[in-house]
């Protein structure tokens, strides 16, 4: 699970949620490595910039004029996302089925 806090026109945090496996796999194709070779740190710096990388396509696409500032993306425990009790209304949530398991980006408004 990765986290980056943003801010600018408004402001909150996205959070990219990714199966293990199939985070350790994405890892190793991004960084041209055998996945049996891919460490955890490997794992957490690609979900990391991966979260990163949803952000600023997301906001570029926002409007042009506007100006978002990036926090610095960190892997999370998922278990402290779903200790945290946001208020619904100001949550977007996204699921993706992919061929290969569901994935998963959440973004919160104004916390």
């Amino acid at each position: 699970t990765g986290k980056l806090d943003f801010k600018g026109p408004f402001s909150g945090y996205l959070i990219f949620f990714i199966p293990k496996e199939m985070a350790a796999s994405l890892a190793a194709r991004f960084l041209g490595m055998d996945e049996g070779k891919v460490s955890q740190e490997n794992v957490n710096e690609t979900v990391k910039e991966i979260v990163n990388m949803i952000a600023g396509g997301t906001f570029s696409h926002y409007d042009e004029s506007e100006v978002f500032h990036l926090g610095i993306p960190e892997f999370v425990d998922p278990d402290s996302v779903r200790d945290h009790d946001p208020d619904l209304e100001n949550v977007i949530f996204i699921p993706i089925d992919t061929l290969e398991d569901r994935i998963g980006l959440m973004m919160v408004i104004g916390n």
